[in-house]
C-alpha cells in the first residue's frame, strides 16, 4: 500500500490544496486561502461554512483502490461545543469565485450558503464534536474513503467538501476557527490517502458448490 499526503502543510507529498469560507454576514466577500476558515452558527444572519479541495489529488494515477482517506484539520479557536460534518460539495465550484451567495461568479447556491440538498450531499461524510482549541482533528470514515477513490480514479467530479455545522441553524454562539492556508505551514489542512493501485475487485455473492467424482 502506498500512503500519500496531499495539501500544503509541511512534511505533504504534493501541494494543492485551497478554500474558501462562506460568510452570511458578507455575502458577496470573497475569502480564499485567508489565515482562518470557519464552521459556524453564531446567530441568525451570522453562520460559515468552509468549501476546501484537494485538487493535488490528480498527482495520483488511477485507477486505486483506497484503504483510508483521513482529511486532518487543525483548530484555532473554539467557542462552544459544536458538531461539526464534512459534506460531499455536488455542484461545480471555484474556491477563488465563491462566497456566501455564489459558488461561481454570477452562478448563485441554491440557496445562500450551500449547505441544501442539491449543493451538497446532506448525509455527512464523517462528523466529529469539537470543543478544543490547538487541536488536530481527524475525519474519517467508510463514505469519505469511497469519495476520495471516486475523485482519483475519475469516476465522481472532484467538488471538494464543505466543513460545516451539523446543525446549521442552530444559533447557539458557537463556532469553530480553523487554520487555514494563510497561516503556518505546520497546521494547514491535509487529507491523507492510503491505496493501492488497481481498480477494486468484483463483489462476490453468490458461490455454486461442486462435487468431483
Amino acid at each position: 500500500m502506498t500512503t500519500t499526503i496531499i495539501g500544503n502543510r509541511t512534511g505533504s507529498d504534493f501541494a494543492g490544496s485551497t478554500n474558501s469560507y462562506l460568510d452570511e454576514s458578507a455575502p458577496t466577500t470573497v475569502d480564499e486561502n485567508g489565515a482562518y476558515y470557519y464552521a459556524g452558527s453564531l446567530s441568525s444572519g451570522n453562520r460559515k461554512h468552509t468549501l476546501l479541495k484537494f485538487l493535488g489529488l490528480s498527482n495520483i494515477t488511477g485507477p486505486v483502490t483506497v484503504s483510508s482517506a483521513t482529511l486532518n484539520l487543525v483548530t484555532n479557536t473554539v467557542t462552544g461545543s459544536n458538531p461539526v460534518g464534512i459534506y460531499k460539495v455536488l455542484q461545480t465550484s471555484d474556491t477563488s469565485q465563491a462566497n456566501w451567495n455564489n459558488r461561481l461568479t454570477g452562478t448563485a447556491w441554491t440557496s445562500n450558503g450551500g449547505v441544501n440538498a442539491t449543493d451538497i450531499d446532506t448525509t455527512a461524510l464523517a462528523t466529529k464534536t469539537l470543543a478544543t482549541a490547538f487541536n488536530f482533528e481527524d475525519f474519517t470514515g467508510a463514505a469519505l474513503n469511497t469519495l476520495v477513490e471516486g475523485w482519483i480514479n475519475g469516476t465522481i467530479a472532484n467538488n471538494g467538501f464543505m466543513v460545516a455545522r451539523t446543525n446549521d441553524t442552530a444559533y447557539d454562539s458557537a463556532e469553530v476557527r480553523f487554520f487555514g492556508e494563510g497561516s503556518s505551514a505546520s497546521f494547514k489542512p491535509i487529507l491523507t490517502v492510503v491505496y493501492t493501485a488497481g481498480a477494486p475487485g468484483p463483489t462476490v455473492s453468490t458461490i455454486t458448490g461442486t462435487t468431483a467424482t
